[in-house]
């Protein structure tokens, strides 16, 4: 599903594999907003590394209990500028 011009939802799915949930995808359409936004002011791509995460990939990898990743609120990303 393509959530903005340039961001795929496949892309903001959880590291071990975990689709986003429906009850959060208003969140990471928000989230891919913002992003584009973002995107489009430095004219870079923008790769995401890790959005949506559950609450056991969160912990796995050492996130905040309270990580906006959780809630599909937070990315982290890489450019190449």
């Amino acid at each position: 599903m393509q959530l903005t011009k340039d961001f795929h939802l496949h892309e903001f799915k959880c590291n071990d594999g975990t689709n986003v949930p429906a009850n959060l995808m208003p969140n990471v359409k928000l989230l891919a907003e913002n992003l584009q936004v973002l995107r489009d002011e430095i004219g870079e791509p923008l790769r995401i590394l890790s959005a949506y995460r559950t609450v056991a990939h969160n912990r796995k990898v050492g996130g905040r209990p309270n990580s906006l990743h959780i809630k599909a609120k937070a990315a982290d990303l890489s450019c190449k500028s």
